[in-house]
């Protein structure tokens, strides 16, 4: 009965079921982020993140910038800068760092790079890890966090991010790189997606565990000496 599976997808995990949740209010207190993938003449995509005390990430709120087919809508970076700066004050969301695909800081001549256009400091934003094999590291992340354990997963988003829930599932692999998505696919969204879990977002079972680590350190070191002059 499901009809959005395929040979060669590239999250088979992907159940819209568990991954789509119905639009909602970001809770107080929780940590924010946002995470974009640049486009001028190709589609631009700007993701913002929140996670939870479980350590569980929603993606709450999408900018899409598409024109026909895989076309961008060629929109200034200072144009989203502003959009961005209208969304996080009418939201009042206060989102402290942002992650942007590192190509953003290229200097051409003497001219501002698209990092000062779309924000730069102002926005804090910082880019995400880019390497030999960060493209298959990083997919590996969005492969935990989209893994479904009793019904559930730690990846969700609101149905209001329409353009990354309809490119997600119709992800084709790499054909020469099995290891890696199809980049010549509309994979905005999900460049955006694992950029932003750059971010480290624990879990209540890994924060417990390294609390139990450092309580036991804590209390060799505390250990009073002994009557032989030994702990």
């Amino acid at each position: 009965g499901r009809w959005d599976i395929f040979a060669g997808q590239a999250f088979p995990e992907w159940d819209p079921a568990v991954h789509v949740i119905k639009n909602g209010k970001v809770p107080d207190g929780v940590m924010m982020w946002r995470a974009c993938d640049w486009g001028y003449e190709k589609p631009y995509c700007v993701l913002w993140f929140y996670a939870d005390y479980d350590g569980n990430v929603t993606v709450c709120n999408e900018l899409y910038g598409k024109g026909d087919g895989d076309k961008g809508t060629r929109t200034p970076a200072s144009v989203v800068r502003d959009m961005i700066e209208t969304v996080e004050s009418e939201n009042q969301w206060w989102v402290p760092v942002g992650y942007l695909d590192p190509q953003c800081w290229a200097q051409h001549d003497d001219q501002p790079c698209v990092f000062d256009r779309i924000g730069g400091h102002q926005l804090n934003w910082q880019p995400w890890a880019k390497g030999p094999n960060s493209r298959i590291n990083q997919k590996m992340v969005v492969h935990d966090y989209l893994k479904i354990v009793n019904g559930k997963a730690r990846l969700r988003f609101m149905e209001r991010c329409k353009h990354t829930i309809r490119t997600f599932p119709g992800l084709p692999t790499n054909p020469l790189k099995p290891e890696d998505v199809d980049t010549t696919a509309e994979d905005h969204g999900y460049d955006t997606v694992r950029g932003g879990l750059i971010k480290k977002v624990s879990t209540r079972k890994e924060r417990r565990r390294i609390y139990n680590i450092r309580s036991r350190h804590k209390a060799r070191r505390q250990r009073t000496v002994g009557r032989y002059g030994g702990f």
